[in-house]
């Protein structure tokens, strides 16, 4: 989990993000998921906050995409 949560990090960077997000649960949920896999979760998080109107991502950006990823991968 460890790993994960460091990808998650690094593939944020500098992104803003809301305090409601919390990283730990998001690498909890992501288990089978790849570092590609994990990159892209952050992309399309990023993605949807932007058409939110915003810059900073919130745990519900991250929730969805985490959802479309895993469904991606059935």
């Amino acid at each position: 989990m460890e790993a994960r949560k460091d990808i998650l990090q690094i593939s944020l960077n500098e992104t803003p993000i809301s305090d409601d997000v919390n990283i730990s649960d998001i690498a909890k949920k992501t288990d089978d998921f790849s570092g590609a896999d994990l990159a892209a979760v952050v992309k399309q998080a990023k993605y949807l906050a932007l058409r939110d109107g915003t810059d900073t991502v919130r745990m519900e950006h991250f929730s969805i995409s985490v959802a479309r990823r895993a469904e991606a991968q059935t």
